[in-house]
C-alpha cells in the first residue's frame, strides 16, 4: 500500500517476494540487496505523505517524517504510542470500526477522523489503509494519513457562502418572479428564438433612434462612434457626415479648448466627479447658428477601449421661456414697487413738503430783501443758495421715487449693499418718524462690493422694512417700537442682510405660508411682495429664510454670494 501511494511499479507480491528474500539472505552480506532496501527506505522516509504501520493492539511501530511532523512528535516518540492517544476522543469508535473492517475484508479503507498533535491543535485528516499479514497469524496496519485541515474550513466557508448565496439569490428570484412575471416570459422566448433577439435588437435600435433627446457615443479620442436621428435633427448633419469626426464639429470654436481639456482632464487626471454631472454648454449647427445645449455625459469601458455617452438636450425652448418668466417676475416686481410707493405716497409727499415749503419761504425772504432801497446782497446770497439746496434735495426725492417706480429692466453691476441699506432707509424714514420707531443700523466694514440689480435688492430691502414698520405699528405705543438692520461678510464668500423688528411675531399658521403667492395677514395686502422678494433673492443665487420668536419679533435674512471679480470698493 506504501508503494502504491508513492507510485512505485511494485505489487504486494512482489514485496512480499523481496521479504522473503531478506529473511532467507544475509543483508549485510548482499551489497546489492542491502542498497535496494535503502534506497526504498529513503523513499518511504522523505515522502511528503505520512506513512504508520500500527499493530493489532493499534501501537505505532514505525513512522516517516512526514508522520512525524504532522503529528508534532518526534519519531522516536511516536514509536509505541498508541494511535488512539491521539486520535480525538469523539472519533475513536468509527476509527475502531474502520480498523476492523480493514482487517475482516482485507481490502483498502478509508476514512476521515480528527488527531490531536503535540501542540493542542485539531486536524482533520484523510486515512488509507490495508492489513499486512505477518508469522503467527498476526496482522499489521498499513496507514497513510493526508491534512485536510485547509480543505475542511474551505468547504466549510463554501457550504456557508453556497447557503448565504442560496437565500439570497432565494429572495432576489423570488421578488423578480413576483414583480416581472412578463418580463420573464419575454426572455423565455428570447432564449428559445435567435430571431427574437434579432427582433429585440431592433426595438432596440428603434428606441435609440426615436429618443427626443440627442445621444452620441464617442471615443477616448474624441471622435464619434455613432449618433441617434435626434443629433440629426437638433444639428442638421446627416449621421454619415458626424461618425468618424471629432466631437468639436458640434461645439462652436471659442469653446474648442474647454472639450479638449474635458477629455484630457478625465483621461489624464481620472477626476471621474465630472461624470453624471449635466453641463450647459453651446452648440453650433450645420448652418453655423449656435444653440444653448444641456449635455450629461456617461462612459464605459468595451474590450479596452474607453467610450462615453453624450446625451444632449436643445434647450432653446426652456431658455426662451426662462426668459420669459424672467419678464414676468420683473413686471410682477414692478406691480409691488407701485404698491409700496401707494402705502408710503403721504409719508414721501410729507417729505417732500417740506423742502417745498422751506424754498416758499426762502423765494419770500428774497423778495423782501430785493424790495429794500439798500438791498443786503450777502444775506440774499445766503438766502438764494438756501433755496438752492432745498430745491436740489425736493428734486433729490423725486428722482429716487421716480427712479424705484419707474425702472423695470434687469440691470446689474457693482454695488455696495450697505448704500442701499441706507437708500431704503431714506425711503422708508419718514414712516419711523411718524410711528416713533428707533433704527438700529449695523452694518459691516470694508464690504465687498456684489453683482446685483440694485433697484430689485432695494425693493427686497424696501419691502422688508415696510412689513417690519406694519408689524410693529401694532404694538401699544407705550412699548418700545426697534427695527434693527445688519450687514454681515461670511466666510468672505458671502453677505448676509438681516432686517428685524421686536413685533408681536408671526402666528404657525402663518409661517407656513409666509412665502405662498397671494398670501397675506394684512386687510388690504396683495400678497406677493415676500414671495417676489424670494424670487429675485433666488435669481441672484441667493437665499431668504426666517426666524420668529412669539412676542419677541421677527428675522428676515437673505444672503448674496460675492462676486470675485466685484471685490473692491469704489
Amino acid at each position: 500500500m506504501v508503494f502504491e501511494n508513492l507510485q512505485i511499479p511494485f505489487e504486494k507480491i512482489e514485496m512480499q517476494k523481496l521479504l522473503d528474500e531478506f529473511q532467507q539472505s544475509d543483508i549485510e552480506n548482499n551489497p546489492q540487496l542491502f542498497s535496494l532496501l535503502s534506497r526504498y527506505r529513503t523513499i518511504y522516509d522523505c515522502a511528503p505523505t505520512a506513512f504508520l504501520i500500527l499493530d493489532q493492539q493499534g501501537f505505532i511501530v514505525d513512522v516517516n517524517r512526514a508522520t512525524s511532523i504532522l503529528f508534532n512528535y518526534a519519531k522516536d516518540a511516536l514509536k509505541g504510542l498508541n494511535i488512539t492517544k491521539i486520535i480525538h476522543t469523539k472519533d475513536l469508535p468509527q476509527f475502531a470500526l474502520f480498523l476492523q473492517n480493514t482487517l475482516n475484508y482485507q481490502e483498502k479503507q478509508s476514512i476521515e477522523f480528527r488527531i490531536k498533535p503535540k501542540n493542542g491543535e485539531l486536524i482533520s485528516v484523510f486515512c488509507h489503509s490495508c492489513t499486512h499479514n505477518i508469522d503467527d497469524g498476526r496482522h499489521e496496519f498499513f496507514l497513510t494519513l493526508q491534512d485536510i485541515s485547509k480543505q475542511k474550513l474551505a468547504e466549510k466557508a463554501i457550504f456557508l457562502l453556497n447557503n448565504e448565496l442560496e437565500k439570497k439569490v432565494y429572495a432576489q428570484t423570488f421578488e423578480l418572479v413576483k414583480k416581472n412575471k412578463s418580463l420573464r416570459e419575454k426572455i423565455a422566448e428570447i432564449k428559445k428564438s435567435k430571431q427574437l433577439i434579432y427582433n429585440r435588437e431592433a426595438k432596440l435600435k428603434s428606441v435609440f433612434n426615436a429618443n427626443l433627446e440627442g445621444i452620441i457615443i464617442i471615443r477616448d479620442t474624441g471622435n464619434i462612434e455613432s449618433v441617434n436621428q435626434a443629433v440629426s435633427n437638433i444639428f442638421g448633419y446627416p449621421s454619415n457626415e458626424l461618425i468618424g469626426n471629432g466631437i468639436n464639429k458640434l461645439i462652436p470654436s471659442r469653446q474648442h479648448a474647454l472639450q479638449n481639456n474635458f477629455f484630457h482632464v478625465y483621461l489624464e487626471k481620472h477626476q471621474e466627479d465630472i461624470m453624471g454631472k449635466i453641463l450647459e454648454l453651446e452648440g453650433q449647427k450645420k448652418d453655423g447658428s449656435v444653440i444653448p445645449i444641456d449635455i450629461s455625459v456617461a462612459s464605459y469601458t468595451l474590450a479596452h477601449i474607453q467610450y462615453f455617452t453624450c446625451i444632449i438636450r436643445d434647450i432653446s425652448e426652456r431658455k426662451a421661456k426662462e426668459l420669459l418668466d424672467k419678464q414676468h417676475l420683473d413686471e410682477l416686481a414692478h406691480v409691488t414697487r407701485l404698491g409700496l410707493m401707494g402705502e408710503m405716497a403721504s409719508g414721501i409727499a410729507h417729505e417732500v413738503n417740506q423742502p417745498l415749503t422751506a424754498i416758499a419761504t426762502y423765494c419770500h425772504v428774497c423778495l423782501r430783501l430785493m424790495k429794500q432801497s439798500n438791498p443786503d446782497l450777502k444775506s440774499l446770497y445766503e438766502t438764494l443758495e438756501k433755496t438752492e439746496q432745498q430745491a436740489l434735495r425736493a428734486g433729490k426725492i423725486i428722482a429716487r421715487m421716480r427712479e424705484f417706480v419707474v425702472s423695470n429692466t434687469t440691470s446689474r453691476s457693482y454695488s455696495d449693499i450697505n448704500n442701499l441699506v441706507n437708500h431704503a432707509l431714506e425711503l422708508a424714514s419718514d414712516d419711523c418718524q411718524r410711528f416713533d420707531i428707533e433704527q438700529k443700523i449695523e452694518l459691516a466694514e470694508n464690504i465687498p462690493f456684489v453683482n446685483v440689480d440694485s433697484i430689485q435688492i432695494e425693493q427686497v430691502l424696501l419691502n422688508l422694512i415696510k412689513n417690519s414698520i406694519d408689524a410693529l405699528t401694532k404694538l401699544p405705543k407705550i412699548l418700545p417700537r426697534r427695527l434693527s438692520i445688519q450687514t454681515y461678510l461670511i466666510n468672505n464668500e458671502t453677505i448676509e442682510v438681516r432686517v428685524k423688528d421686536n413685533g408681536q411675531g408671526i402666528s404657525k399658521e402663518a409661517q407656513a405660508k409666509i412665502f405662498t403667492p397671494f398670501y397675506t395677514t394684512k386687510e388690504s395686502g396683495m400678497g406677493m411682495g415676500l414671495s417676489i422678494c424670494r424670487s429675485l433673492i433666488n435669481a441672484h443665487n441667493g437665499e431668504m429664510r426666517f426666524n420668529c420668536n412669539k412676542d419677541k419679533g421677527t428675522t428676515f435674512y437673505f444672503t448674496l454670494p460675492i462676486n470675485e471679480v466685484g471685490t473692491e470698493n469704489g
